[in-house]
């Protein structure tokens, strides 16, 4: 006799199946005119994650923003997941004067965002990401744009298209939603100008057979990276903090991101030695309650101190009255493997 689970796991399965022909649908239509397309008067890049949040989009647009800043005003165009304020389109004008209170009104990613970049460096949100280019234009001016999670925002045409794939696990063996992470099937990687595998190990090996990769996507660019530790803040400071001014003992972790292990396997290799770990949802806006409860549970399990992402931290008000430190580890992207020819075919797409 099929039971309960069984029964569930059938519905979400078919309820994935209708998922997976709509996705289809919606871009047959887009590739046969039957939904329009625009296109902003200059270059974009898109990059957008294959799975729901996990493979580390936010640290790769910010490397991405950072080396074109060198030569281009960009304007990243996001849709400030997460966030609550009525107004439909804003600009992020001077990331200095930003508390937490700013991820409610842009949403956390554009915020990190804005606390990492330089001021050649516009960030705007909104739901329609044409018209945030057009009014972005407007409003100053721009190079080049980037599209942040910009997969299934099939609306606006691009000239680079990087999608993310999370290097631990094998798309092939995940479900579309709703029964799985998959935002589309991995077929649409016949697509991507750059598929960038996140989340490698540190020789550059991955779960992703290359073999299939390869037929997939036969004219992409492979690129390879993993997140190191870098610096090291307190929440309310800015200063990096050499490694051995954290406190002795053990620390609790806490975060709310796509992919928590990740974080705390990060500091495992940093060799952060942690007492008490505590995962909250994707984008959590935490509470003074909360970070009340993560104190008193951190000296429960003998911590003394705790640490976080960059990520949460934006989302943390810094004048709360905290009894423990608030420690931040900030991770940067290697690069392992395809940098080079990532490059040369950005270069030959947005010809600036």
């Amino acid at each position: 006799m099929e039971t309960e689970k069984q029964k569930h796991s059938g519905f979400l399965k078919a309820l994935s199946d209708i998922y997976r022909g709509i996705a289809t649908a919606r871009r047959r239509a887009y590739d046969r005119g039957v939904k329009r397309h625009y296109r902003l008067p200059r270059p974009v890049i898109s990059v957008g994650n294959l799975t729901i949040g996990g493979t580390g989009k936010t640290p790769v647009v910010l490397y991405l923003a950072q080396k074109l800043s060198g030569w281009a005003r960009l304007a990243i165009l996001s849709r400030g997941y997460g966030r609550k304020s009525p107004r439909s389109y804003l600009t992020i004008n001077d990331p200095r004067h930003l508390d937490s209170s700013a991820c409610e009104i842009f949403g956390d990613e554009p915020v990190m965002l804005a606390h990492n970049l330089p001021d050649n460096v516009s960030i705007h949100v909104g739901p329609k990401r044409h018209k945030l280019g057009l009014m972005a234009l407007e409003r100053g001016p721009v190079d080049l744009f980037v599209l942040d999670d910009g997969l299934q925002h099939m609306e606006l045409l691009r000239d680079i298209d990087i999608i993310l794939l999370d290097g631990q696990v094998d798309p092939r063996l995940l479900e579309t939603l709703p029964a799985g992470p998959l935002r589309e099937p991995p077929e649409i990687l016949n697509r991507a100008d750059i598929v960038w595998i996140n989340h490698c190990n540190e020789d550059g090996s991955h779960a992703i057979e290359e073999s299939w990769l390869h037929d997939t996507a036969p004219d992409a660019i492979i690129v390879k990276s993993r997140a190191v530790p870098d610096d090291i803040f307190t929440l309310d400071s800015e200063i990096p903090l050499e490694r051995d001014r954290l406190p002795e003992g053990k620390l609790a972790a806490f975060c709310g991101i796509g992919k928590p292990e990740s974080f705390y396997n990060t500091l495992d290799a940093a060799g952060i030695s942690i007492g008490y770990r505590q995962s909250f949802p994707d984008h959590y806006q935490y509470t003074r309650k909360d970070i009340v409860r993560l104190q008193q549970c951190a000296a429960d399990h003998g911590c003394r101190a705790l640490i976080t992402t960059e990520k949460d931290a934006v989302r943390i008000d810094q004048y709360m009255k905290l009894d423990m430190t608030v420690y931040i580890l900030k991770l940067r992207l290697e690069i392992l493997e395809g940098e080079e020819a990532m490059w040369e075919r950005i270069g030959e797409a947005i010809r600036l």
